[in-house]
């Protein structure tokens, strides 16, 4: 006899599924009819002065729509706030094992907060005097580059 675990009778009723799913997916629906003139207006309405910046925008923006596919498509978890847990009803779900999905969740996340760190340095490094103990030398500066776009 299988003893009951402390969550055994936790659930979540079918109809709450759907309806995390449906809201998951019309915001899936509005943030990609947003990318694409976001998209269009980085490539073609970039500022003068913001140019020594507009490929970390285009990579944040790129960053952006991979997180929004990986999580509305490929993975869309479904939260159990009682359990502290999430379970997966996307379309990788029947081929890779849950930890591996939300470690690539975990992942494209973090690429998204470094590509975001990436462009306020740079910013930050641009408005620094050549002369300032904080302003890095362009070796420093290009390593900063070339780890964020990996």
């Amino acid at each position: 006899i299988l003893e009951m675990t402390k969550y055994s009778t936790i659930f979540i009723p079918l109809e709450l599924e759907d309806a995390l799913i449906l809201t998951q997916r019309i915001m899936f629906c509005i943030s990609s009819c947003l990318h694409v003139p976001a998209m269009i207006c980085l490539l073609k309405g970039t500022p003068l002065h913001q140019a020594d910046i507009k490929a970390n925008l285009v990579l944040i923006q790129i960053a952006v729509i991979i997180s929004d596919v990986y999580e509305a498509v490929l993975f869309e978890p479904v939260p159990v706030a009682e359990a502290l847990t999430i379970y997966c009803k996307g379309l990788l779900c029947t081929v890779v094992r849950i930890q591996v999905l939300m470690g690539v969740l975990i992942l494209v996340n973090a690429g998204y907060g470094v590509v975001n760190i990436a462009c306020v340095l740079k910013r930050h490094q641009a408005m620094m005097p050549n002369a300032h103990a904080l302003k890095l030398r362009k070796v420093e500066s290009k390593s900063v580059n070339a780890v964020a776009t990996l």
